[in-house]
Order: C-alpha cells, then structure tokens, then sequence
C-alpha cells in the first residue's frame, strides 16, 4: 500500500515533473506541520485553531479529542450535533499532512 505522500510524487513525476522542487519542499514543511500540531494538541491551556489545506478547505479543531495525529495523515473527527454531553461523533475524514498548508487560532467569533 502506498502512502499519500507517495502516490502525490508518483502523480507528479509523471504529470509535473517541473513541480518536484515544489513538492519537496511541502514534504519537509508537512514534517513540520506534525510537530507544530501536536504542540497545539497538547497546549495547557488547549486553545482551539483552524487547519487550513492547500486547497482552500479548511477545519475547525475545537477540542483536542477530535484531532488525531499519525506520521503522514491526520484523522479529524466531526462531532455530533450533542457532542459535548455525549461524546458521540459524526463521523471522521483522514487528511494527508502534506497538504496542510498552515494553522491559525480560532477568533472568539468563530469559536461560537
């Protein structure tokens, strides 16, 4: 099986060999990302941010229970409509490190 950053440089070798400086370089910041994620994760007090991917989507991490961090990909949880009290979840959505583009904290406004 291969890895989302391995299927992403396949994709590019054979269709945009012109972007592997391009590539390179997000694979290293993904390394980063990870790092950089895990330290938001673990913040005492937990501050709720916003993953924001390379094309454009963006979610809203609002308690560190509906983040999990791997070694390529990360597993962002949706909870259900009652979450708080029942700790039910929705469903989750696998995204691969490298396409993280950046974090941000959440405003107060977003946060309602």
């Amino acid at each position: 099986m291969r890895t989302a950053a391995a299927q992403c440089l396949i994709f590019h070798l054979l269709h945009q060999p012109q972007r592997l400086t391009c590539l390179s370089q997000r694979i290293f910041e993904a390394n980063m990302n990870k790092r950089d994620i895990l330290k938001l994760l673990t913040a005492e007090p937990f501050v709720p941010f916003r993953i924001r991917l390379a094309d454009g989507k963006t979610y809203d991490i609002r308690h560190p229970e509906l983040l999990w961090v791997f070694s390529t990909r990360l597993e962002i949880a949706r909870p259900a409509e009652h979450w708080e009290q029942s700790r039910e979840l929705e469903d989750s959505e696998f995204v691969g490190l490298l396409h993280v583009v950046r974090t941000e904290p959440l405003t107060q406004s977003a946060r309602s």
